[in-house]
């Protein structure tokens, strides 16, 4: 047993401890349910289904992002889950939504969990015992912490890279990260963030046993100069980007983020500008939760700049608002189209007197 992984071993010897808490987290991408229904029909004993559809905010059109701090507070609280448990987490293959769910506990302050390594499938290998009972917790009443330090959001990204002192880590697979894979999500744009390093999550693990220190060390080490930048993890939707996460902690590690998609993004108008049919300009203008009204700005494909207009107070919940900040927007997206207009046929007029050589 080490601090963050526990073998199937180790489990068995210590399943009828009173602070045990165990935590069945399988999950699909394809099919959300389908670990609800394995855990119906069988799971490790004295376990609890942790729904990770369920613990996420649903106010965001992004799947499974945090949950907000009160609803993860209630969901342990329901599920009678303290500090003083020792929390066990496994799903269907030891190193694959485990470290999400083992992140989600860690961001809310409980330090004292561990992933069971090789996951259910290695349980059911050594023929230890299962169980198809729902056993119902007692709740308890507590207070939960929020570690906000360990999320970053694309605008700090942004301002983080100008400044060169960040390093990201993509936990997505090579075909995918190059672009050459299509995303799983639909509408989720193809490629990765400039400057980011590629390390599949799946090489962090062998036969559902995550890589020992001397071999993760490796290949951060091969892949990366860390100095004192700090460090993102990422990957399509912030599930598997908690291996790499998870691995950095083993190598001890302490200015970890992960980026869990954008939280804070109200409104979001895309726009392209075709001019005399030959020039394509593409904008796109973003209103945020709290901070900036935020435009991103790209003209020929080129990089997009990011051009802060101006600041939000709160967040706009309400329908009737919201139609208003995207009619606010809209507008502003004409007028800002109006000034793409004029630089484009400024710089269509400067060209027709340019011969090119070659």
């Amino acid at each position: 047993m080490t601090k963050n992984i526990i073998s199937s071993k180790e489990l068995k010897k210590i399943l009828n401890i009173k602070n045990l808490k165990i935590l069945d987290s399988r999950w699909y991408l394809n099919f959300p349910k389908k670990g609800f229904h394995e855990f119906k029909s069988s799971h490790i004993p004295n376990a609890s289904f942790f729904d990770i559809e369920k613990n996420s905010d649903k106010k965001i059109d992004l799947p499974h992002m945090m949950p907000q701090k009160i609803n993860f507070e209630k969901y342990v609280n329901e599920n009678g889950i303290s500090k003083k448990n020792l929390i066990i987490i496994y799903d269907q293959v030891g190193f694959f939504c485990s470290t999400r769910v083992w992140f989600m506990f860690k961001y809310f302050g409980f330090e004292n969990t561990k992933i069971l390594e090789e996951g259910y499938e290695g349980w059911i290998k050594k023929n230890y015992p299962t169980s198809s009972l729902d056993t119902k917790p007692k709740k308890i009443k507590s207070k939960i912490i929020e570690n906000k330090k360990f999320i970053i959001t694309k605008k700090e990204i942004i301002k983080n890279l100008k400044k060169k002192n960040l390093i990201i880590f993509d936990a997505r697979s090579k075909k995918r990260f190059l672009g050459i894979e299509k995303e799983p999500r639909a509408n989720l744009q193809s490629g990765n963030i400039i400057g980011s390093i590629n390390i599949p999550y799946k090489d962090l693990s062998k036969n559902g046993k995550f890589l020992k220190k001397k071999e993760l060390k490796k290949i951060f080490d091969k892949n990366s100069y860390f100095g004192n930048k700090k460090i993102v993890c990422t990957c399509g939707s912030g599930i598997t980007a908690c291996n790499i996460f998870f691995a950095l902690e083993i190598l001890g590690f302490n200015n970890l983020t992960l980026y869990d998609g954008d939280d804070r993004v109200i409104q979001q108008l895309n726009f392209t500008l075709l001019v005399n049919m030959e020039y394509v300009h593409t904008f796109e203008v973003e209103a945020w939760g709290e901070g900036d009204l935020g435009l991103y700005i790209q003209i020929d494909g080129q990089e997009q700049i990011p051009v802060p207009i101006a600041n939000v107070e709160t967040r706009v919940d309400d329908s009737s608002n919201s139609q208003t900040t995207l009619l606010g927007l809209a507008l502003l997206s004409v007028f800002i189209a109006g000034i793409l207009l004029v630089i484009a046929n400024s710089r269509r007029n400067n060209l027709e007197g340019y011969d090119e050589e070659e």
